[in-house]
Order: C-alpha cells, then sequence, then structure tokens
C-alpha cells in the first residue's frame, strides 16, 4: 500500500529465518528438495496458459506471464491459519501473474481460464469492479489442473505498477501534467491514513496499532443503498460502515438495516451486505463499543471523542471548585458552563495557568489559584487586601475565639459590605454568598 512491500517481504522472511528457526528450516529445505518438481508443474502450467491465450486471439505482445513459488514466511502462515502439520497439505504453493494492457482483456482472459480449468469458487475475488480501500485492483482466482493447485492474479500493467509500488506509482502521472484517476483513489486513502490527532506524536504504541488495522487486513465489500461500495476490515460491524460514510452519520447512528432487514449497529458484516443506517438527531457516545469496533477511522473517532469529554467533565469539576473557592460573583459575567469562555476570561485578566494545566498536578492547581488571586482580584479596585483578609477568615473561622467578628465580602455591585456577627458558624462553604449565619453557641 505503501510502495514498500518488497522491503517488507524480505524482512518478514529474515525475522523468519531468527525468530522461528526450525519451521524456516523445514520449509526451505522442502522448497530445496521439491525445487525440480515445482517449476516443472509451474512451467508446465504456464506453457498450456499460454497456448490457451494464443488460441482465443491473444499475441505475445497482448500480456506477460510472471511465475512465481511462495515464500517461506508466506507458506508458513499458510500452515497457521489451515492448521497444516507439514506443507504438503498446503494446496496453492505456486503462483502466476498475467498482465494485459486493459480491464477488458482481464476478463476475457477470466472467461478462458474458467471454461479450461475447474476454479475453486471460494477462492475467487475480483477486485476490479470492487477495488480495495486503497485502490488495489486485480482478479484473484484458484484452479486446479492435473492434481495440482495454483494460484492465478489477473491484473493490467498499469495495476501492476500500482500493486508493486504503492500510491507513489501515481505520483508520475501529477509529475507528467497527467491527471490520473488512480491517483485520486490512492491518495484518497493515503489521506485517511493521516490520524487528524496531536496525541499521536506522544504514542507510538497507539500509532502503531491504527496503522497496523489499515496496512496488514483482509477486506470485505459492502454496499449503500444507492449502490455505493465500501472496503471495511473482516469482522466489521454496521457502526464501522456509517463511520466510514461519515463521521456525524456515526455519531448519530441510531438503528441499522442489512439486506433491508433491521439489525442492532455492532452486528458483523459480511461481503455483499447492503447496509443503511438510521440517523437521529442528537450525538449519542458508545465508548464503550471501542473493542467491538474493526476501522481505524471509526476507533480513532471515539477515541478523541471521549478524550475530550473526559476533558470538558475535569474541567467544568475545576471550575465549579474555582467558583466555589473564590465566590461566584467575582465570575458574575462568565458562563460557568462554558469552560471555554471561563478560560476566555481568565486569560484576558493575565492568568497564564490554563485549566488543563491545573489538572495534571497539585502544584499547577496552587499555581492557578494564586495567579487568580492575584491577577483577577487586583483588577476589581485593589480588593486583594480585603480578599486576603476575608479569605483568611474563611480559613481560620472555626478555629477563632471571638464572639464578635467582622466580616468584609463583596456584593453583586461589588460593593463592600461590613457585618457584625455573634457566636456563629458559617452555613456555606463560599464565603461570598453568604446571607445569613445559623447561631450555634457550642461553637
Amino acid at each position: 500500500r505503501l510502495g514498500m512491500s518488497s522491503i517488507k517481504n524480505e524482512l518478514e522472511d529474515k525475522s523468519f529465518y531468527y525468530i522461528y528457526p526450525e519451521e524456516y528450516k523445514n520449509i526451505k529445505e522442502y522448497l530445496h528438495k521439491n525445487k525440480q518438481s515445482l517449476l516443472l508443474k509451474l512451467n508446465a502450467f504456464a506453457s498450456k496458459l499460454e497456448k490457451k491465450l494464443f488460441d482465443s486471439g491473444f499475441s505475445h505482445s497482448d500480456f506477460k506471464l510472471v511465475t512465481r513459488v511462495k515464500r517461506p514466511y508466506s507458506i508458513y502462515l499458510k500452515m497457521q491459519r489451515k492448521g497444516a502439520v507439514n506443507i504438503d497439505e498446503i494446496l496453492d504453493l505456486l503462483a502466476i501473474r498475467i498482465l494485459l494492457k486493459n480491464p477488458i482483456d482481464c476478463y476475457k482472459v477470466l472467461g478462458i481460464i474458467h471454461l479450461n480449468f475447474k476454479p475453486i469458487v471460494s477462492r475467487f475475488k475480483d477486485y476490479i469492479a470492487l477495488p480495495k480501500e486503497n485502490g488495489y485492483k486485480t482478479i484473484h482466482t484458484t484452479i486446479f489442473d492435473e492434481s495440482s493447485v495454483y494460484e492465478v492474479q489477473i491484473r493490467t500493467f498499469d495495476m501492476h505498477m500500482g500493486a508493486e509500488y504503492g500510491n507513489s506509482a501515481h505520483w508520475k502521472y501529477k509529475a507528467g501534467g497527467v491527471d490520473h484517476e488512480d491517483h485520486h483513489e490512492g491518495m484518497r486513502w493515503l489521506q485517511n491514513f493521516k490520524y487528524h490527532d496531536s496525541d499521536l506524536k506522544n504514542d507510538p504504541k497507539e500509532f502503531y496499532e491504527l496503522a497496523k488495522n489499515d496496512l496488514y487486513r483482509e477486506d470485505i465489500v459492502v454496499f449503500s443503498p444507492h449502490g455505493d461500495t465500501y472496503t471495511l476490515p473482516v469482522g466489521a460491524i454496521a457502526l464501522d460502515f456509517a463511520y466510514m460514510v461519515h463521521s456525524d452519520l456515526g455519531d448519530k447512528a441510531t438503528d441499522a438495516y442489512i439486506n433491508s432487514k433491521k439489525a442492532l449497529l455492532n452486528q458483523e458484516l459480511r461481503s455483499g451486505d447492503v447496509v443503511k443506517i438510521i440517523k437521529g438527531d442528537k450525538i449519542i457516545p458508545r465508548f464503550i463499543w471501542m473493542d467491538q469496533l474493526k476501522t481505524s477511522k471509526a476507533k480513532n473517532h471515539l477515541r478523541i471523542q471521549r478524550r475530550n469529554r473526559l476533558k470538558e467533565i475535569d474541567t467544568k469539576s475545576m471550575i465549579n471548585i474555582l467558583a466555589t473557592f473564590f465566590g461566584r460573583s467575582v465570575f458574575e459575567d462568565v458562563d460557568l458552563k462554558d469552560y471555554k469562555n471561563f478560560e476566555e476570561k481568565l486569560t484576558d485578566c493575565g492568568v497564564e495557568t490554563t485549566l488543563t494545566e491545573a489538572m495534571k498536578s497539585f502544584e499547577n492547581l496552587v499555581k492557578l489559584t494564586e495567579e487568580i488571586e492575584n491577577k483577577v482580584f487586583s483588577l476589581k479596585e485593589d480588593a486583594i487586601l480585603e480578599y486576603q483578609e476575608m479569605s483568611l477568615w474563611t480559613r481560620g473561622l472555626r478555629y477563632l475565639g471571638f464572639k464578635t467578628n467582622v466580616l468584609n465580602f463583596l456584593t453583586p455591585n461589588r460593593q463592600w459590605q461590613c457585618k457584625e456577627l455573634e457566636h456563629f458558624s458559617v452555613c456555606s462553604s463560599n464565603a461570598l454568598e453568604i446571607k445569613q449565619v445559623l447561631l450555634n453557641d457550642c461553637c
């Protein structure tokens, strides 16, 4: 997908050699021992296939055949997936690729192959009619010939360039001033691969997991009610499809219909399903569904949404604490439900410590309260001295033994008033909003 398949293949085989030396040795010995017979089979099938193409009107210049025996690590993966004990149980060790000039010839060749050799229907995939999300286009089929099995790939020369060298293969069209359709398809996938979240820079493990999900996955193809195709990973649910169509549809999805039947949003999709999503009016948080989602786009969107929601809750809690500590009347012109407006007001007053920073440590919280004390109150007609006295009174009230005390506090019209109280105890933790006291002799 990124034009690095040849490097990836070589690294896989070398890693396989060092991590599983015994398994690597067994496969290499089998391939070396049977090399002659495998190549004879492959060349005989290639000659037979070439003759069929000539008989059907194709010339030497119309196509190219490329034969190969599968790599050691690729064989090992097949053995693991099938639970095979030895290599003889793996049928399709041999593969052939047919390169042609245009897409219509790909289907002509497919017809010739299926008319002359017995196909394994479950292994047929048409990625030309239904390309993968990254723009990959090839017809895959597997056929029997004289008790041997061959994997056949059919594609054009342009498709081959894209498959081998990734999206970079299409840049040549831009460099030459040609606007090629495949370029746009490849670039769309590459743009989706860019995760728009700055936090990922500090979390390479999470970035790796998202990238791995995109780069190494088996795909299915599903349809919208209008016939648009969407490529999703195997195991994707209806909510994955909703987010693939649009983030807003995923956020507000209420119901799903799969093949015209009502289904749950977490129902697993199968290739060929027609999926319809019903959209509501409100965003419905579904953070607990994170583990059920398969697409990195949906996972990343919900992860960012969850983090922002937690930040909003923490910030509003911080604002309530500060408003209680300093008195809500101090922030009477601020909408305490709007934490962004609250931060803007603090910034306008010269407060440098943000609410986000204050939540990271107790030291930052103390720093923020000191800044509010020194900068916000200093703008209110030098009220800092009265505030400090009031603050001292608030903290030490329950430990004072005076029968009478004078309390300075700020009224809504920002005028200081004095109240003389006897035998008092505070009913409110917010000294700036005290309107009455309860007499309590024991205190």
